[in-house]
């Protein structure tokens, strides 16, 4: 049998070429991107100190919070780069450190700079410092909550988000004064959502509770 000729099966060659990198692309478009890969230490270590990729350092930061949300212990050698981090020039990468540090509230390290991230400029950052905050029992952030219940014309559906979340933070901080935000919500008068109207309710009942004077014996 005479050997194939060379200019007919470079076309194969070709079709299989492009088979493969049918295969190889994907993958490695979801191998990069997505959040739910575990990450050995190198890659963490790689991912946390590379600036010029944020989605690396995205996953990386994602990947501790759900092993420190597991109180897994080996995540605590990280917690100074989670710090660090919330010190990028990225908005994106500050708001979700801030979110990370909420996932061990048992942390000195992240709550002393959960606090300084409270005079964060912007507001995204400041927002979510708060809400980690509550989860240490810190009330300092008190102000960021109140103002994530801002009244807007039209609330598109993160922001109804971050106003539930902001509900259900000030039912465990909220004072006296954070109430005439909270009843906006309760009454209705903001045509909140059921889920929104009955947390309002709930935090209202909470607060005023706090504020009833303790019986006396």
């Amino acid at each position: 049998m005479n050997p194939q000729p060379a200019h007919d099966l470079r076309p194969r060659l070709i079709l299989a070429a492009l088979a493969l990198a049918a295969v190889i692309v994907p993958y490695l478009t979801w191998h990069q991107t997505w959040f739910g890969r575990r990450l050995s230490q190198a890659e963490l270590a790689q991912y946390l100190a590379d600036e010029q990729h944020p989605r690396k350092t995205q996953h990386a930061l994602t990947f501790l919070a759900d092993q420190m949300a597991k109180a897994d212990p080996a995540a605590r050698a990280w917690y100074p780069q989670i710090v660090q981090a919330a010190h990028r020039p990225s908005v994106e990468i500050r708001t979700l450190a801030a979110w990370t540090m909420g996932q061990d509230n048992q942390s000195d390290i992240l709550h002393r700079a959960l606090l300084d991230l409270l005079d964060d400029p912007d507001a995204l950052v400041r927002r979510n410092a708060a809400l980690s905050l509550v989860r240490f029992g810190d009330a300092r952030g008190r102000r960021e909550l109140v103002a994530m219940l801002r009244p807007v014309t039209q609330r598109v559906q993160a922001d109804r988000d971050e106003v539930w979340e902001a509900l259900r933070a000030l039912y465990l901080v909220g004072e006296a004064e954070d109430l005439p935000a909270v009843d906006v919500y309760a009454t209705g008068a903001a045509g909140a959502s059921d889920r929104i109207h009955q947390q309002a309710v709930e935090t209202a009942r909470a607060i005023r509770k706090r504020m009833a004077p303790s019986p006396t014996r």
